[in-house]
């Protein structure tokens, strides 16, 4: 039976790696956004998704080319592929990561992720069932006149359902793999003719992009990496371009911007809340929305020689980060696999201790104080150990394994 604990620890490497991952690629995200201007080149939404994507596997992606490039190990003799290990991190987190993340330590972080990604995506699905179930129980199926024609001018071969609900706070599309557009009850009385099509339009339009089937995979992907800050980012600016989308096509349908812009403002001034996990007319800026879609512009036309490279600079950054973070992974493992000794030396001017892993010395305490990293200085089997000034204190040569020699230090005065 295989051992926890050699589960454990990789997969504690590979989420703490996750973390300074996640946060090169929000980084290249909102740069390649900034400056490539994605909203007015309508590749937003598709590089937000990805970069979902992205992060959500970085620890399976890590661990995969870790063991990829293990498997590509020559033998003996031979030279080993320079694809995966040609770039490193600093030694001294390297050395921290190794020092922190003992056995112990590994099995907690593996256990509280596993925990946390099974609570969400129990939540996450069970949100959505609860919801759909309630809908269909509660809410009553309605005709509406001219629906049919609304639905084929959002790209629609098939006419969804429509319901009114009393839990709905705003019209929203609900229900995988058969969609159902949910509006509050008598939104038809509150709203004009126009801008109650208008709404209508809006949410069909929701539909006929699978924005909930999309939304819920994505959800249910980012429960692995529940951890991730940056995923707040790519989901807020996910929902803002499926409103600009939905907008643009149902000022388009409509002919005209008004109906919507006044639909929008109506319900938001007498929203109290609508479910998390659905699509809602009244989703993303809502300020910044009204905006645009006065200014006749809700969202530009997708051109895709943008959007084509802003997901391609996505895409470097984040593969990048992968052969930095694999490249880590081997040399840790190296350091595992090798001696790890930990040596009291007797010295005349005083005792010294030195842990070694393999030919690599990784901490030292002299005179009872622990040198930090900054003070530890190695090239190949020579050691010097700095004082605070900077200064050599002691020397070293590492024999491995887990042998060290030195040039004696004076007797201190008494």
């Amino acid at each position: 039976m295989t051992d926890f604990g050699s589960i454990a620890t990789p997969v504690a490497r590979v989420l703490a790696h996750s973390l300074w991952q996640g946060g090169v690629v929000l980084l290249a995200y909102l740069m390649v956004r900034r400056f490539a201007r994605l909203e007015q080149r309508g590749g937003d939404a598709r590089t937000a998704a990805i970069g979902v994507v992205v992060i959500a596997l970085l620890p399976l992606l890590t661990g995969f080319l870790t063991w990829y490039s293990r498997a590509l190990v020559p033998p003996a003799g031979t030279t080993a592929p320079a694809a995966i290990g040609a770039v490193a991190l600093p030694s001294s987190m390297l050395r921290l990561m190794q020092q922190r993340l003992n056995v112990d330590v590994a099995r907690w972080i593996a256990v509280l992720w596993l925990a946390g990604a099974l609570v969400m995506t129990v939540g996450i699905g069970l949100g959505a069932w609860w919801l759909n179930r309630r809908v269909r129980r509660q809410g009553r199926v309605i005709q509406v006149p001219g629906l049919a024609l609304l639905s084929c001018r959002a790209g629609l071969a098939v006419v969804p359902e429509v319901r009114e609900w009393d839990g709905a706070g705003s019209p929203f599309v609900t229900g995988w793999p058969v969609p159902v557009i949910v509006l509050p009850r008598r939104l038809d009385r509150m709203l004009g003719r126009d801008e109650f099509e208008a709404i209508l339009v809006h949410e069909l339009a929701h539909v006929a992009r699978r924005d909930v089937a999309s939304n819920l995979l994505l959800r249910l992907l980012g429960a692995l990496a529940w951890y991730q800050l940056p995923l707040r980012v790519f989901f807020r600016d996910l929902e803002r371009a499926r409103e600009r989308s939905c907008d643009a096509l149902a000022v388009r349908a409509m002919g005209e911007r008004l109906p919507l812009a006044r639909a929008l403002v109506r319900l938001e001034e007498g929203r109290a809340g609508r479910p998390r996990l659905v699509m809602a007319g009244t989703g993303g800026d809502f300020s910044t929305r009204v905006r645009r879609i006065l200014a006749g512009d809700p969202a530009g036309p997708v051109r895709h020689a943008g959007a084509r490279l802003a997901v391609a600079a996505l895409l470097t950054v984040s593969v990048t980060t992968l052969l930095l973070a694999a490249s880590a992974e081997e040399t840790v493992r190296r350091w595992v696999g090798s001696v790890h000794a930990r040596i009291t030396a007797e010295d005349p001017a005083g005792p010294f201790t030195v842990e070694l892993i393999g030919s690599r010395l990784v901490a030292a305490t002299i005179d009872g104080e622990l040198l930090s990293a900054e003070r530890i200085r190695q090239e190949g089997t020579r050691v010097a150990l700095l004082d605070r000034d900077g200064k050599p204190e002691l020397l070293l040569t590492v024999d491995a394994p887990g042998g060290i020699r030195w040039k004696p230090r004076p007797p201190r005065s008494p």
